[in-house]
C-alpha cells in the first residue's frame, strides 16, 4: 500500500510492505520531494530537486508551490500557460516511478488532501491522478484524519471512542487546523475518524516565516550593505534573481538549524562575510505569525463546541511545526502539551495507509468439523488492535489488496515521538502539582486470552473449555466458606465505622479588620502584586514609567516595616513572589535586549541583594536556598546560591537523546506542605515552604 501526502512545499510517500514494514520512498536519497515544477523550452515538466536546480537558471519557468494555485485554471511558466492538474500530475508521476522502482509495480494507493477542500478542489486532485496514470480506485483521505490514525495507531496514544484530537498542520505554504473525533466502528468493520471542525490560514506557513526573516535581515543589511540588499530586494538581472533565490534558501536553512542551535550563519550573495541569525531573533520575528496560528487553533476548537481541556491530544505535523516556538506557544496559550516528532512531515503519509487499510479478515479453517459454534472464533496469536479508529476515506471504492495486510509490529525509527521540552506526560506530571498521575497504557501489547488447543494443532477456539462440575460435597463446603466470609466482613465494617477517627470540618476564621498601607509607587494599570511569608505581607506596584516599589508590613498589625525602590525600572514587570530569604521581582522580556531582569531584595530591609539577566526562553525554578536557571542556549542547568549574591554552586549539562538533541524539562519536587499554606482565592499557593523537599527532576529528550 502506498500513502502520499501531496504538500505545498514537499511531497512525501510512504510504502507499506506485506510484512508490515513502512518505509519512505526516497527522492535523490531524501524522503522529501520538493513540490516544485519546472517547464523547459521543449515543454517537458521537471519536478523535485531537478526543477529547483533548473529554476536557478530560468526562474520564470519554475513554480515552486503549485498546490497553492489549486483554485486557478492555469499557471504561466515561461511563455506557456500550464493547467494546474498537469503540474500536480507531474509530481504524482515522479512518485509512481519511485514506487515502481522500489516495489516492481504501482501498489494500491491513497492520497491525502486538506480537510477544508471542497468538491471542486478534490476534483482537481482526481484529474491530476488520472493524468498521471493512477487507477481510478485510488482513494482520497483528509489529512487530519490520516494524522489522527498515526497518532492513535503508530504512536499508540489513547483516543477513545467519542474522544477528540486536534491536528495542527503547519506546513510550508499554509496552516490547517482540524478537530477529529473517534466515531467508533463503521458497518464495514473499519473504525472511523470524522472531522467535526476545520479551519486554517492560507497566508501562514513556513514560507511566510522565511519572508519575515528575510525582511528582518534586510533591515540590518540596508544599514550596513545597502547596495547588496538592493540587489536582493529588487533583482533585475538573471544573476541577481539566482542570488535572491540562494539567499532565501540560506535563510530557510538557518531557520531549520535554529531549532537545534542558538545561532546560525546566513551567507549573503555579493558579500565576503555572513550575517548571523540567533534563536532570539527568530522568535522575536516569528512570534506574531505563530500567535496568529495559535489563535486560529483556539477558534477551530471552539467551533467544535469544545475547550482545549476536552481534547485527548494535540498533534503537530508539517515541517514548520519543528520551530520550537510553535509548540511552546500552543502549550502556554491552550494549556495542552502538544506532541511533535523529529520529522513532522512524515506522519500524514503513513497515517493515510492506515486510513485506507481494511481490517484483517479472519482466517477460515479448512475443516468445518473443528469450527466452534460461537461466531467469535479467531486464530491464535491474532494481535488485538490498539485502537478501534480507522480514518474515513472518500466515496471512491477501495482497491483490492494484493496481499494480506499485516499490522506493523513497532514504530519506525524516524518517528520517535518527542515533546518540545520533554514528554507530554512529564508536562502533565508537573501540572498535577504532586497529585498521583498515571501514565496511559495504550502502548502496551495486548495478549489474547490463553485457550486450549483442539485435536488439530493449527485450529483453536476463542471460547474457553467448560469448567468441570464440582462434586456435591465440595459445593456445600464452598457455600459455608462464603457465608463465613460475609459475616467476618460485616463485623469488620462495623468496627471500622465505630472506631474510625473523625474528620472535623475545616476551621474557618472570619477576616480581620483591613489594614491600609500606602504603596511606594502610585498605583496604575501597569503592575501590582502581593505576597505573604513568615508573618510579613509584601505589596509591589509599578508606576507609568516602570519604577517598581515594594512595601513590607507586619501581617498581624499592618505596621510598615520597610519601603524600597531598589528593584529599579523595567518596561513591564511580570512576576513578584517571596522565598524564605528573598523577595523576587522579574520583569517581562525587553523588546530590545530580548532578556528579562530578575531582582532579589532582602526581606529584612528591602535592600537589593543581587540581580541577573535571564534570556527570554530560559526558565527559573527555586528550591531551598537555590535559584535554578534552565539555560536553553547553553543546554545546561545552573544552581545559584540565593544568599551568596547568585554564586554558581553547581553546573549540570543537559542529557542528550540518541539523536543528539538536548531538549529538557526541569521541575521541582512538590509536597503536600506546598499546597497546605496560604493561597489566593483561586487556590494557587504563594507561600510554599521551599525547603521541605529540595529535589529537582530533569527529563531529557
Amino acid at each position: 500500500m502506498l500513502g502520499v501526502d501531496l504538500g505545498t512545499s514537499h511531497t512525501v510517500a510512504m510504502l507499506r510492505w506485506p510484512d508490515g514494514r513502512v518505509r519512505p520512498l526516497l527522492f535523490d536519497g531524501r524522503p522529501l520531494l520538493p513540490s516544485a515544477v519546472f517547464r523547459d523550452a521543449d515543454g517537458r515538466l521537471h519536478v523535485g530537486q531537478d526543477a529547483v536546480r533548473l529554476g536557478y537558471a530560468e526562474p520564470a519557468r519554475l513554480e515552486p508551490h503549485p498546490k497553492r494555485h489549486v483554485d486557478a485554471a492555469t499557471i504561466l511558466l515561461g511563455d506557456a500557460e500550464v493547467p494546474v492538474p498537469e503540474l500536480l500530475a507531474a509530481l504524482l508521476e515522479a512518485v509512481a516511478r519511485e514506487a515502481v522502482a522500489a516495489a516492481g509495480l504501482l501498489p494500491p494507493a491513497v492520497v491525502t488532501h486538506p480537510a477544508a477542500w471542497g468538491t471542486a478542489r478534490r476534483e482537481v486532485l482526481t484529474r491530476a491522478l488520472a493524468l498521471a496514470g493512477w487507477p481510478p480506485e485510488t482513494q482520497l483521505v483528509p489529512e487530519p484524519v490520516a494524522a489522527a490514525r498515526y497518532f492513535a495507531e503508530v504512536l499508540r496514544r489513547p483516543v477513545p471512542v467519542g474522544a477528540t484530537l486536534a491536528v495542527f498542520d503547519f506546513g510550508g505554504g499554509t496552516l490547517d487546523v482540524a478537530v477529529v473525533r473517534n466515531e467508533g466502528t463503521a458497518p464495514d468493520g473499519r473504525g472511523r475518524f470524522a472531522v467535526i471542525a476545520s479551519g486554517g490560514l492560507d497566508d501562514l506557513g513556513g514560507l511566510d516565516i522565511d519572508a519575515a526573516l528575510v525582511d528582518h535581515l534586510g533591515m540590518e543589511l540596508a544599514a550596513s550593505e545597502p547596495t547588496a540588499w538592493a540587489a536582493l530586494r529588487e533583482p533585475v538581472t538573471l544573476a541577481q534573481w539566482r542570488a535572491r533565490r540562494h539567499f532565501w534558501d540560506d535563510v530557510r536553512g538557518a531557520k531549520e538549524m535554529l531549532s537545534r542551535t542558538a545561532q546560525a550563519p546566513v551567507a549573503v550573495p555579493g558579500l565576503e562575510h555572513a550575517v548571523h541569525l540567533t534563536r532570539d531573533e527568530l522568535e522575536l520575528v516569528t512570534a506574531p505569525l505563530v500567535r496568529r496560528g495559535v489563535a486560529e487553533a483556539g477558534v477551530v476548537i471552539k467551533a467544535a463546541g469544545l475547550t482545549p481541556a476536552d481534547l485527548a491530544g494535540l498533534f503537530l505535523v508539517g515541517g514548520s511545526s519543528r520551530v520550537p516556538l510553535v509548540a511552546r506557544l500552543l502549550h502556554s496559550e491552550l494549556g495542552v502539551a502538544p506532541t511533535v516528532l523529529e520529522q513532522p512531515e512524515l506522519p500524514v503519509a503513513e497515517g493515510a495507509i492506515l486510513a485506507a487499510t481494511p481490517p484483517p479478515a479472519p482466517v477460515s479453517p479448512a475443516s468445518p468439523a473443528a469450527i466452534p459454534a460461537s461466531p467469535s472464533a479467531s486464530v491464535v496469536g491474532t494481535p488485538a488492535s490498539p485502537s478501534a479508529s480507522v480514518a474515513e476515506t472518500s466515496s471512491a471504492p477501495p482497491p483490492s489488496p494484493a496481499a494480506p495486510t499485516v499490522e506493523p509490529t513497532g514504530e519506525p525509527s524516524y518517528a520517535e515521538p518527542v515533546d518540545p521540552w520533554a514528554t507530554g506526560e512529564a508536562v502533565a506530571l508537573a501540572a498535577a502539582h504532586g497529585e498521583t498521575f498515571t501514565l496511559p497504557t495504550s502502548g502496551a501489547s495486548v495478549s489474547p486470552t490463553p485457550i486450549q488447543p483442539t485435536g488439530d494443532p493449527w485450529l483453536a477456539s476463542a471460547q474457553p473449555p467448560p469448567e468441570p462440575a464440582l462434586p456435591a460435597y465440595r459445593r456445600k463446603g464452598l457455600w459455608i466458606v462464603s457465608a463465613a466470609t460475609v459475616v467476618v466482613l460485616g463485623v469488620a465494617a462495623t468496627v471500622v465505622a465505630l472506631f474510625w477517627p473523625g474528620y472535623s470540618a475545616l476551621d474557618y476564621q472570619p477576616l480581620g479588620e483591613p489594614r491600609r498601607i500606602a504603596p511606594v509607587a502610585p498605583l496604575t494599570s501597569s503592575f501590582s502584586a502581593a505576597a505573604l511569608r513568615d508573618g510579613r505581607a509584601y505589596f509591589a506596584g509599578a508606576d507609568d514609567q516602570g519604577q517598581l516599589g515594594v512595601v513590607a508590613a507586619a501581617a498581624d498589625s499592618g505596621e510598615t516595616l520597610w519601603r524600597s525602590t531598589e528593584a529599579g525600572v523595567a518596561d513591564r514587570w511580570e512576576f513578584f513572589f517571596t522565598l524564605p530569604h528573598a523577595v523576587v521581582a522579574i520583569s517581562a522580556t525587553d523588546s530590545d535586549t530580548r532578556d528579562r531582569r530578575m531582582v532579589l531584595l532582602d526581606p529584612g530591609h528591602g535592600n537589593k541583594m543581587w540581580e541577573r539577566r535571564i534570556a527570554s526562553d530560559d526558565s527559573m525554578l527555586f528550591t531551598g536556598d537555590t535559584a535554578v536557571l534552565v539555560d536553553r542556549a547553553e543546554s545546561r542547568v545552573v544552581g545559584l546560591e540565593v544568599r551568596r549574591r547568585g554564586w554558581v554552586a553547581w553546573d549540570q549539562k543537559n542529557p542528550k537523546s540518541q539523536y543528539g538533541q538536548s531538549t529538557t524539562k526541569v521541575v521541582t519536587a512538590t509536597t503536600s506542605g506546598d499546597l497546605a499554606g496560604a493561597a489566593t482565592t483561586g487556590g494557587v499557593p504563594f507561600a510554599e515552604p521551599m525547603d521541605d523537599d529540595e529535589r529537582l527532576v530533569q527529563i531529557g529528550a
